[in-house]
């Protein structure tokens, strides 16, 4: 067989090997994404579960008692739904407003929720949390009802509300006491809003997260 002859036989054979070679290298990275792209997220929890890492943050929160919103803020963002909760807080409003006008509200209200957390659960005098109900309405909503139980035995409800925003629970409003937060903030911004307008109401909220974040401290 000739030189060149056979020398081409070996470059269509490597050619064929790195061809395939290279197919099954591509099936694999593609196979692999599939797989990673259908696997479960790690935090990808439950209402009940969302509700029960809130709770867990809050205890570690008071028991630490260190003024360090660091843990609450992450958990809290991990688990409310903030900018859903701050629009329907505004109500109406909110279509009227520029979007760096809405940034601006959804900062001071995520630093105002924080705050709050950090501040009405400040220090551990052995409160315990407990699910008591879990119920599912529809694939998209739930509600989680839970006991505070205080140290001098006096227990507080907890109703969560929560809603799937197609990857996580999110918790949208609490009832406490049958006292829903959603409807008191809503009540008080809009009579903020009507007085001195978007101006009024982001002021309001940076002075009230600035005292809180002082008594937390």
């Amino acid at each position: 067989m000739p030189a060149t002859e056979a020398h081409g036989k070996l470059a269509v054979t490597g050619s064929m090997k790195m061809d395939n070679m290279f197919r099954k290298f591509l099936y694999f990275i593609v196979f692999s994404v599939f797989l990673l792209s259908d696997a479960p997220a790690d935090n990808d929890l439950s209402a009940v579960e969302t509700v029960q890492v809130l709770q867990q943050a809050i205890i570690q929160n008071m028991k630490d008692n260190s003024g360090n919103t660091d843990r609450i803020r992450q958990t809290v963002l991990a688990t409310h739904q903030l900018d859903n909760i701050c629009r329907l807080a505004v109500g109406r409003f909110w279509k009227d407003w520029s979007d760096e006008q809405r940034k601006s509200l959804l900062d001071a209200f995520t630093d105002y929720t924080v705050n709050t957390y950090a501040a009405r659960f400040s220090s551990y005098s052995d409160e315990t949390f407990q699910v008591i109900e879990d119920m599912p309405f529809g694939e998209t909503r739930h509600r989680v009802i839970s006991e505070l139980t205080t140290a001098d035995g006096s227990i507080h409800q907890f109703d969560f509300q929560l809603e799937h925003n197609g990857r996580h629970w999110k918790i949208v409003n609490i009832l406490v006491d049958g006292v829903s937060d959603l409807a008191l903030k809503r009540a008080e911004y809009t009579r903020l809003i009507q007085e001195s307008g978007h101006s009024g109401l982001l002021l309001y909220l940076q002075q009230q997260s600035a005292e809180l974040s002082s008594e937390s401290q």
